[in-house]
């Protein structure tokens, strides 16, 4: 069976449409510039609406986002759709990283989301931390990400 990510839509905690920093009880741990969006919220204004569900998370400046994740030994790749925040001037990149080792490193275009997939990377059977991490400072750097799958 392939790894499972918790809440890999961020369809809760259901946000009725606002956005929050650092929700708890997510299945994700945010820094203090991330967290979890709606669609037609202050954030997402003027982006596509999320494609799957009506949420998705958002990474601000250098914040992070991580998720313990159980795998079995083999090789994976992470995919997830992305977009940028439209209603500023945000040209963010992310890196995406498996125990602190970059896996990817990507820059979202415009604010319709598209798919973006790391390349392979292996890992040990256990427990190891998948994390986005945004790489431009300013909280109008704002990346807007739903969707997260390990795939083979």
């Amino acid at each position: 069976p392939m790894p499972a990510i918790v809440n890999a839509g961020f369809e809760f905690p259901n946000l009725n449409g606002d956005y929050e920093y650092a929700p708890a009880n997510s299945g994700w741990a945010f820094s203090n510039d991330c967290g979890i969006a709606g669609n037609g919220s202050n954030l997402t204004a003027n982006t596509s609406n999320a494609p799957w569900g009506v949420q998705v998370a958002f990474i601000q400046a250098r914040g992070t986002m991580s998720q313990n994740v159980s795998f079995a030994q083999g090789t994976y790749r992470i995919s997830f759709l992305a977009a940028q925040r439209v209603d500023s001037v945000s040209a963010q990149s992310l890196w995406v990283l498996i125990d602190n080792t970059v896996v990817g490193t990507f820059t979202p275009v415009g604010g319709t989301y598209l798919y973006y997939t790391t390349p392979s990377f292996t890992v040990s059977p256990g427990i190891h931390t998948l994390q986005f991490r945004g790489l431009k400072g300013g909280a109008h750097n704002t990346v807007f990400i739903d969707s997260v799958t390990v795939i083979n």
